[in-house]
């Protein structure tokens, strides 16, 4: 525990700052004072920017910073003027331990030209007209796919049906997109 002269100047101090920002007077010269006074003697003073450019660009900066010392100190008057802590040692180490695992797995069953055209077929949601169109497009890839050419050509010849496809529903995509994948394995 503080002595009491010590309690005594906290104060008093208090009292004129009450003084000073009640008034128009310069609260700079009691702030820098106050700052020299208190800045060492508690761990929870609090942060204060003693900058002159910032005091002149703000003026009202130094009555600020006085407003924050006069709450300490009146915080600390109440403490006895003793450093409230919760333990006697000070930690400023942190761990923080992530475990971050993402894993993404993607199965696709492809399924032969024949199972494809069946499943269409019985898609109910689908007209007979739009069946049709994409009945004519599965045998236009498996052409493509039985066809002699190279890989990197199958490819650039399917654009236009993966492009068809991408306009068409989930549904068609979902059944399609397995048979385009069969260009990748066809020798």
């Amino acid at each position: 525990m503080k002595n009491n002269d010590f309690i005594q100047m906290v104060s008093e101090d208090i009292k004129r700052c009450d003084m000073v920002l009640e008034s128009d007077t310069n609260a700079s010269l009691l702030l820098n004072e106050l700052f020299g006074k208190y800045s060492k003697v508690s761990n929870n003073f609090p942060v204060i920017e003693m900058n002159p450019l910032l005091f002149k660009a703000h003026p009202n900066v130094p009555k600020d910073n006085l407003q924050k010392i006069q709450g300490f100190l009146k915080a600390y008057l109440l403490n006895n003027c003793e450093d409230y802590r919760f333990s006697d040692t000070k930690s400023t180490e942190i761990n923080v331990t992530t475990n971050i695992i993402n894993s993404n797995e993607n199965n696709v069953k492809i399924e032969s030209f024949t199972e494809v055209r069946n499943k269409v077929e019985h898609m109910a949601c689908l007209p007979d007209a739009e069946i049709e169109e994409i009945l004519s497009k599965i045998t236009e890839l498996e052409n493509i796919i039985n066809s002699n050419e190279r890989k990197n050509k199958k490819w650039s010849m399917a654009t236009e049906i993966i492009k068809w496809i991408a306009d068409k529903g989930v549904d068609v995509g979902i059944a399609l997109l397995p048979l385009v994948l069969k260009i990748g394995q066809a020798q």
